[in-house]
């Protein structure tokens, strides 16, 4: 390999571990005349190599893990409604983006950036879960999320940081019409997880099915949730089977 570009073997033990330099050691361990994949040069690697030194990649990770966290953080408040396991907050943020994009598309806004809020939204509930109406009446109220946020960014490279808190910031302040649809959406979402939950037979689930309606705002998801409240539970089963609707 001596005078030859120097390549480094990602399949390499020595690669994983970190031992850029050592190409006699990554050879070592590929076998010379092995198939393998290859990919950037040595100083590619090796300027890489200065940029995990600084421990941002690390600061990725931990950003990375507390996203992860919403895939186990339950949605507490419907354990009031007798629901005993509810769902979780991934699911509840990753339907509030679909429906974000609908509304903010029939309000002339920007569905791309209605989903990034709606997504995000509820992603400082890794540091705090999600705590119910209950639970806020008998602790100093909500964290602002804002400030969650500044801890779960805090290290991470600054166009990352800064584009992460002013998803969290907009959404918060209410006053973009997008912030406004991802709001909306977040409403929809609840009141049709509500309406899930009582057909399944959690008859206080009503309470949240009304609540929710009650704080819908744009033209677009009020009627949205109009339609919702006429329709059966599976209605679009019916009719994506072509049944006849009742």
């Amino acid at each position: 390999m001596a005078g030859a570009p120097s390549y480094v073997l990602l399949n390499s033990p020595s690669y994983r571990r970190g031992q850029f330099r050592d190409l006699d050691k990554i050879r070592g361990d590929c076998g010379q005349d092995r198939d393998l994949k290859l990919a950037a040069t040595i100083p590619a690697v090796v300027a890489d190599r200065n940029t995990l030194a600084t421990g941002r990649v690390h600061q990725l990770e931990r950003g990375a893990s507390l996203d992860q966290n919403v895939d186990r953080t339950a949605r507490t408040g419907w354990w009031m409604a007798g629901v005993r396991q509810p769902g979780i907050v991934a699911e509840h943020s990753w339907r509030t983006a679909l429906i974000a994009t609908i509304i903010a598309k029939l309000e002339g806004g920007d569905p791309a950036r209605a989903a990034s809020l709606a997504v995000r939204h509820d992603t400082g509930e890794t540091h705090t879960g999600d705590v119910n109406h209950l639970g806020k009446k008998f602790t100093a109220g909500e964290a602002d999320p804002r400030d969650i946020t500044a801890n779960q960014v805090a290290g991470m490279p600054g166009i990352l940081a800064e584009a992460l808190t002013e998803l969290v910031a907009e959404y918060e302040a209410k006053d973009s019409p997008e912030a406004i649809c991802a709001r909306d959406a977040d409403k929809l979402e609840c009141m049709i997880q509500g309406i899930e939950y009582k057909a399944q037979g959690y008859e206080n689930a009503q309470r949240w099915i009304d609540n929710s309606r009650g704080r819908i705002v744009t033209k677009a998801g009020n009627a949205l949730a109009d339609a919702v409240l006429k329709t059966g539970s599976l209605d679009w089963l019916r009719s994506a089977l072509g049944e006849k609707q009742g």
